[in-house]
């Protein structure tokens, strides 16, 4: 079983990332070795030669290898103006259709700083991911006030520990 987590913005010193790498640890304690892929290191041209194929970019080959070895995702999703951001669709857009994601497994954890916990960017999502053929695990953890309860890479609310464990545990059985 091949399990990637996906930081699912590419803003520096996101809490998306230190909760991925929080999630990744978790992984871990369960015995399995999970990577992150993190779109801060998407390439350079990224937007000008990867996502649209014209010329054709071999920067982007080892991301599209690991997509494609991947057999589960867990994507952690931070909340972007009552969405998900714009490089997440972007990075989808620019894998190979339909190999990369078609009959794969996956899960969804939302974060906030706000009330919402990304669940409008979930459900968002969640229907590009139906589309491309990805079975979903049915808990979709929303981590709102992210900032009051996630800091120094400790979760400080163990009712969010124990609802991203419930993910995991979806994930890993799917």
């Amino acid at each position: 079983m091949n399990i990637t987590i996906v930081s699912t913005t590419s803003r520096k010193g996101s809490k998306t990332l230190e909760l991925s790498v929080f999630i990744q640890d978790l992984f871990r304690r369960k015995g399995l070795d999970v990577q992150i892929l993190d779109l801060q290191h998407l390439p350079e041209d990224f937007f000008t030669s990867v996502l649209y194929r014209s010329p054709k970019s071999d920067s982007f080959q080892g991301i599209q290898e690991l997509v494609t070895a991947t057999d589960k995702f867990l994507f952690i999703i931070p909340e972007y103006n009552c969405s998900f951001p714009g490089v997440l669709k972007s990075f989808v857009d620019a894998l190979d259709f339909p190999k990369s994601f078609r009959g794969k497994k996956g899960g969804m954890i939302g974060l906030s700083d706000g009330t919402q916990g990304a669940t409008v960017a979930m459900s968002h999502f969640s229907d590009i991911l139906n589309y491309l053929g990805v079975t979903l695990v049915p808990s979709r953890p929303r981590l709102i006030n992210i900032g009051q309860h996630f800091y120094d890479g400790t979760m400080h609310q163990e009712i969010y520990t124990q609802h991203i464990e419930r993910t995991l545990d979806e994930l890993i059985a799917l």
